[in-house]
């Protein structure tokens, strides 16, 4: 596994970051939608393009696919492995912990990945939020 990629939990003070239209949306540059399928070890993905799509250059599209690529043997490996890894690296519970969603953040410079997880069939699996940290509101 590539070495350079840091999954940890997110900080309940992020939470927002794992959602449309949060306060850093004018950093966002797209979300990553995606599931397992029907029998949870399919790979369906759409892209949603946000406020800072204009910064969705080559050397974006590189580092975004190697993370994919670095979560793909693993967290987003199946539904199955992404329970198992949910349950063996806590993150933050997101919507008030109520759904089983979970959320954690790989910062990379320039780029934070806020990486939201749902293993449960019928519901999409995951979203991968991307924003430019150099450029966050302080």
């Amino acid at each position: 596994m590539k070495a350079d990629y840091q999954v940890e939990a997110a900080l309940p003070e992020q939470e927002e970051l794992f959602y449309s239209d949060s306060s850093q949306e004018e950093n966002c540059i797209g979300h990553l939608r995606g599931d397992f399928g029907h029998g949870g070890d399919e790979f369906w993905t759409s892209w949603w393009p946000h406020e800072a799509e204009q910064k969705k250059t080559a050397d974006f599209q590189r580092e975004f696919n190697g993370l994919v690529g670095f979560l793909r043997q693993d967290l987003l490996k199946g539904r199955r492995d992404m329970a198992r890894y949910l349950r063996e690296h806590p993150g933050c519970p997101l919507d008030n912990g109520d759904s089983g969603t979970v959320g954690y953040i790989v910062a990379k410079s320039p780029y934070r990945f806020c990486i939201r997880c749902t293993p449960a069939p019928g519901s999409y699996d995951f979203y991968v939020y991307v924003y430019l940290i150099e450029e966050e509101k302080q």
